[in-house]
């Protein structure tokens, strides 16, 4: 996948910018599971005892697992299907150096990257309303380590083609710490 094809810098930022489009409807998701989950924070904790405090826990399990689970699909499907259609709603004359076989490789791998993201800022967001703001930061120190060091490692004989899987890496390990 993208192996010897040349990419010019415009493609490669083109392609990029067209995938980046795509986190316009998840953190939209993002933002609604977010606020549902704040809605049933507090009542959830108001009405609990202390004796209660596993079913709390077990509660808020089902509800995080929920919404990463909603989001995780959510954020495939986008990934999967909004490129190809922006690549048909958009001018050609506007899409043309992403078109090139090089172009929709990076394409593919930076939409894929890009729904990513979102799964690590629901995750992040949770963490802070759990009062755990280290271990949402840590998450994003890593995944931005991650993205830049493989990025760095993969381009070092200049092919951007697969540049965009550095994003890749660096947005999976900020989900999965997250």
């Amino acid at each position: 996948l993208g192996v010897d094809q040349y990419v010019y810098p415009s493609t490669f930022e083109g392609s990029v910018d067209l995938a980046l489009l795509e986190l316009v409807v998840l953190l939209g998701l993002v933002y609604a599971l977010i606020e549902r989950f704040g809605r049933r924070l507090r009542p959830l904790l108001e009405h609990q005892t202390l004796d209660c405090w596993r079913q709390a826990r077990v509660t808020l399990r089902r509800e995080w697992l929920t919404a990463v689970s909603v989001l995780t699909v959510v954020s495939g499907l986008v990934a999967w299907l909004l490129p190809n259609i922006l690549l048909a709603l958009l001018p050609a004359s506007l899409t043309a150096s992403v078109r090139t076989p090089g172009g929709l490789s990076v394409l593919e791998v930076a939409s894929f990257g890009f729904a990513v993201v979102p799964i690590g800022m629901l995750c992040s967001q949770y963490l802070f309303f759990l009062s755990k703001p280290r271990a949402a930061v840590g998450g994003a120190v890593a995944g931005a380590g991650t993205s830049a060091v493989v990025t760095a490692l993969l381009v070092r004989g200049g092919d951007l083609t697969i540049a965009s899987w550095g994003l890749l890496a660096g947005s999976f390990v900020y989900a999965l710490i997250t």
